[in-house]
């Protein structure tokens, strides 16, 4: 148990936003580290799969870092490359993330309700910027929807498949605990927002950290990504959208 405790802080390690590669470096040795000490330990092969994981998540990222690549160059090939990773780690289908035969419930509504108010309210106090760079003053109304359906779709996937659909399953396996799961997925979803994220800042982070437990226990009480990934869409739909119409000066 407790190398399965540790496996979960050294994840939260993995994930925290960082642009030093001696960082990237260090965190990378420790899960080696631990990687060898579950070698012969085949109760710990769940704990093993997720410091992989971890690395691979870490090389990506190092690479990525390294090219100076933008949001959109960097999150679709990752994406393509983690879930091969746990296609071939785990012998799931992909589909099975996808799994959905529950109408969307009370619980959904309520998560999306909250979610959205709680940007809102972000919005209203961080006045943010978007997150990435665009002359909205010269820019069609078509190329407008476009980037913000993009960004919307392609970001509610990225996130929701690794930290809900991936680590969350992983982390709950690793540490037999429901509980500690959801938790730790929640601390590394709301840290990756601190610097760049939308929303950014220690409001952001805490906002991100109870959205990600709202989203952790919908993925365990549906069993499906779906409405995750539905919420998640409609929420970045929302904050995009009043970013937009406050740059353009209409709010």
């Amino acid at each position: 148990m407790m190398i399965s405790l540790l496996a979960a802080l050294i994840t939260i390690g993995t994930f925290l936003p960082t642009r030093s590669f001696i960082h990237l470096g260090i965190i990378a040795l420790v899960n080696f580290l631990f990687i060898v000490l579950t070698l012969k330990k085949p109760s710990l092969s769940k704990v093993r799969t997720l410091l992989f994981f971890n690395v691979l998540f870490l090389i990506i990222k190092t690479t990525f870092l390294f090219l100076d690549y933008d949001y959109f160059s960097t999150i679709l090939p990752s994406l393509i490359l983690l879930i091969i990773f746990y296609k071939a780690l785990t012998k799931e289908k992909i589909s099975s993330f996808f799994k959905f035969s529950n109408p969307l419930s009370f619980t959904f509504i309520l998560y999306t309700v909250v979610s959205a108010a709680g940007l809102i309210f972000w919005y209203k106090i961080a006045n943010p910027t978007l997150p990435m760079e665009m002359d909205l003053k010269s820019a069609s109304i078509l190329k407008i929807i476009t980037i913000g359906a993009m960004f919307s779709l392609i970001n509610s996937f990225y996130e929701e498949i690794i930290f809900r659909g991936i680590y969350l399953k992983f982390l709950s396996n690793a540490t037999s605990s429901t509980f500690i799961a959801i938790t730790v997925q929640a601390i590394i979803f709301g840290l990756i927002h601190f610097l760049n994220g939308v929303p950014s800042g220690f409001i952001g982070v805490l906002l991100t950290f109870f959205y990600a437990l709202m989203m952790g226990h919908l993925y365990l009480k549906t069993k499906s990504l779906v409405p995750c990934i539905i919420a998640h869409l409609l929420c970045d739909g929302v904050v995009y959208g009043l970013i937009v119409f406050n740059n353009l000066g209409k709010i």
